[in-house]
């Protein structure tokens, strides 16, 4: 019995989909799984975000504690991804809880802000998981940086490369590029962290330079100051941004089939290691990105990943340029899609690697 807990969606944000992703796939393996749910079902802090959540909490502490084995031999599991900030603490207690009830706890860690800087929680709540944790870290990078500030005995790597496995199989065409009008791409929840006005100023300086620059969006605004943001920005230029909001999982790949570069400027504090550059990838699409979490480490000679304290829309427009023509620009794409494509076997052996120890 594995008993998966942490925030499935409502709301669709990095953790939550994977999330999901990983019981899916459990389940396809045929374990017995018991979902525990403490979303609080939306991105919008406040007082009603935080009773949902310790709400949830309760209720997911007494589901764990009145969870019976099935038979004297049966092994019971626990796995959770933990917060990245002052919802350790939920995490803590959950995990203290489950100690005592399971045999085995993962920690699957999606979050690079207790990595960035140590926490007391974090080493806490590795406390508490003792001798029963087994750690999932996303690279190589994700693992050695969290071991050296925390003790680390047994571990996993599982990249969310995996997770685009079945569009590299299709043998995409990419789009056919021309120079004569660039399409930008954006797609996250909608915020500044994430990198929104970056992506916008990025399209006006090309624009301003000549260059007849489109940005395409994708996602859902974070709060009403990001959309009025948004609304003002395309009211004052209809004809070089397009808002689709919300893009699900069966319109993503269209969205890339439109897009001749994408822009992911995050500099959000949890950053680890996002889908969507992969997915981009997979599509045909090179980016233009910063560096955060495990993005250097999965991309090491792309030079394309911004250092975090540079310019970003400086950046991104000197790399749009110096990839102007097709050849420059096709060059540059071929190279990124084969070399992420040779990381895709080993990321399917390490996470079958993972499933078989979850499972036994």
């Amino acid at each position: 019995m594995i008993i998966i807990c942490g925030p499935f969606p409502p709301p669709v944000h990095g953790m939550s989909k994977n999330l999901l992703l990983f019981k899916e796939k459990i389940e396809f393996l045929e374990g017995k799984v018991v979902p525990i749910d403490i979303s609080p079902g939306t991105l919008v802090r406040g007082k009603k975000y935080h009773l949902t959540k310790i709400k949830k909490v309760l209720i997911a502490l007494s589901k764990i504690i009145s969870i019976k084995k099935a038979d004297r031999n049966e092994k019971i599991k626990f796995y959770l991804p933990p917060d990245g900030g002052f919802g350790l603490v939920y995490s803590i207690l959950l995990t203290t809880i489950a100690s005592f009830k399971c045999d085995k706890i993962y920690l699957h860690h999606r979050s690079y802000a207790y990595i960035n800087k140590y926490s007391v929680l974090m080493a806490v709540l590795n406390a508490a998981a003792g001798k029963k944790a087994t750690h999932i870290f996303l690279s190589e990078k994700m693992a050695n940086d969290f071991s050296k500030k925390y003790r680390v005995d047994k571990y996993y790597i599982v990249s969310n490369l995996i997770h685009v496995k079945n569009w590299f199989e299709l043998n995409l065409e990419p789009k056919k590029y021309t120079q004569d009008e660039i399409v930008l791409g954006f797609m996250s929840n909608i915020s500044i962290e994430k990198g929104i006005k970056d992506a916008v100023n990025t399209t006006l300086m090309l624009r301003e330079k000549g260059i007849d620059a489109k940005l395409k969006i994708g996602g859902v605004c974070d709060n009403i100051e990001i959309e009025n943001y948004l609304n003002d920005t395309i009211k004052s230029n209809p004809s070089d941004f397009e808002f689709v909001g919300f893009v699900d999982k069966n319109s993503k790949l269209d969205f890339f089939k439109e897009l001749d570069w994408f822009l992911f400027p995050t500099r959000y504090v949890n950053e680890a290691q996002p889908n969507v550059l992969f997915e981009s990838v997979a599509a045909g699409v090179p980016f233009i990105t910063i560096e955060r979490g495990c993005i250097i480490g999965d991309f090491p000679d792309y030079p394309y990943v911004m250092r975090e304290k540079e310019n970003f829309p400086e950046f991104a427009t000197k790399a749009i340029i110096d990839n102007i023509t097709p050849s420059s620009y096709e060059k540059n794409r071929a190279e990124l899609i084969l070399k992420v494509r040779h990381q895709l076997n080993d990321a399917e052996l390490k996470e079958n690697t993972m499933f078989e120890n979850i499972l036994n």
